[in-house]
């Protein structure tokens, strides 16, 4: 299928001038190293490396006790990791925050959240009483979302605020279990099984605006568990069929005034949705919709909801776009019919633009893209490039080949310093 550029919202689906998703093609599957010996449940970006947490103690067929990094070519773990699974992770503060029902990191105790440095573990306070599901970034504070009752001894309920020294609750917090943060429209929003926020009834979805919480329009009529913002919209993905009483099977976009369908839904719970190369990336556990069958992924091409190369064969629990390449993780044994550890790489061309010397992606030439340039000369051709940054990055000299004339520019590049145009 031709690559589809940019276009407006299908007419009708919501008002006004939104932009649609376009689907990329030339794209492949691929595993990530050796993977990892169980669930992989959330991922995020760290320092360059792509970060991994889940029900695991292993990862690239070494230790890695529910948290490791892949720098591109190998896993490794972050010290001793953690004591217990992790649900999610984000960067806050220059520091790399993770959460779920660990009560260790390292060798520091840390309820249920705990932060790394690059260096070492440490808590965050005094940590929360519950299960971390999410976590979310609002004007200049972490958000965690989840399980929870008290966070640093203070009474907090299903969400609660870090603001890099001390925990708070928000004005009562919501009846239930917050399974997903986002910021949008200058407010934070909570989602997922709650009917009421800081006292006032809701459906599944509340905004917050520092003081008070507020509904979104109608809600929706089920659990939510994902929300992406991208475009000025934010979306929403779980189990539902409705949204402000509208069919909206699973999925629906919120504008800032009212709520819509997106397309006709997928026919099971949405648990992840992600922007990739300008298209909206949705997985969890449905295998279908009305225009044929996605198995636990899917991709919206501005007019319906598209297969990627036939998806994976288990539901699908976490999607990250990092270093060119979208990654996927979950329950997951194989993706695009070959086999995979819990954990799956989707690229496509026209990825990220060549940027000679730089080749792990994060944007400037540096000691750090020595490895992975050596990994290049010993490729020798592209089919033979674990990437996900493009080969030709490695052709330094500019002669349209990765070889040893290109050693001496490279070693130019990182004398020179600078990043990426």
């Amino acid at each position: 299928m031709q690559r589809i550029s940019r276009a407006v919202w299908v007419a009708g689906l919501v008002a006004g001038g939104m932009v649609a998703f376009a689907r990329g093609d030339d794209c492949t599957w691929g595993p990530v190293g050796e993977g990892t010996n169980a669930t992989v449940a959330g991922l995020t970006s760290y320092q360059g490396a792509l970060i991994a947490v889940g029900l695991f103690t292993e990862a690239g067929g070494a230790p890695a006790s529910y948290i490791a990094q892949w720098d591109g070519f190998t896993w490794s773990p972050l010290d001793d990791g953690l004591d217990d699974w992790a649900y999610a992770a984000i960067e806050f503060g220059g520091e790399l925050v993770v959460g779920g029902f660990l009560g260790q990191a390292g060798a520091v105790p840390a309820s249920r959240v705990a932060r790394w440095n690059g260096s070492v573990w440490a808590p965050l306070g005094d940590g929360v009483d519950g299960t971390v599901r999410a976590f979310g970034l609002h004007a200049g504070a972490l958000f965690a979302g989840g399980e929870l009752l008290t966070a640093g001894g203070v009474p907090t309920q299903g969400v609660a605020r870090w603001d890099g020294a001390a925990w708070s609750g928000l004005a009562g917090g919501v009846d239930g279990i917050v399974y997903a943060l986002a910021s949008y429209g200058g407010e934070l929003i909570a989602a997922g099984d709650f009917t009421a926020a800081g006292g006032t009834s809701v459906a599944n979805i509340a905004r917050w605006d520092g003081t008070t919480w507020a509904p979104l329009g109608g809600g929706v009529d089920g659990g939510v568990r994902a929300l992406l913002v991208v475009d000025g919209v934010l979306i929403a993905g779980g189990q539902f069929e409705h949204a402000d009483g509208q069919p909206a099977r699973n999925l629906a976009v919120w504008d800032g005034i009212a709520w819509a369908p997106l397309g006709a839904g997928l026919n099971g719970l949405v648990l992840t949705l992600a922007a990739y190369q300008g298209t909206l990336i949705a997985g969890g556990e449905f295998t279908g919709t009305n225009g044929g069958p996605t198995t636990f992924i899917a991709a919206w091409d501005g007019v319906a909801w598209q297969p990627l190369d036939g998806g994976v064969n288990s539901p699908v629990l976490t999607l990250a776009p990092h270093a060119g390449a979208l990654y996927v993780g979950g329950f997951i044994g194989a993706a695009g019919g070959q086999p995979v550890s819990y954990i799956a790489s989707w690229t496509c061309a026209g990825g990220p633009a060549l940027c000679p010397g730089d080749m792990n992606c994060d944007g400037v030439v540096n000691f750090a893209d020595i490895s992975p340039f050596i990994a290049a000369l010993k490729a020798g051709n592209p089919d033979n490039w674990p990437g996900p940054c493009p080969y030709l990055n490695g052709d330094a000299n500019g002669d349209g080949n990765v070889n040893f004339a290109d050693i001496s520019a490279f070693i130019a590049r990182i004398k020179a310093g600078g990043g990426c145009e």
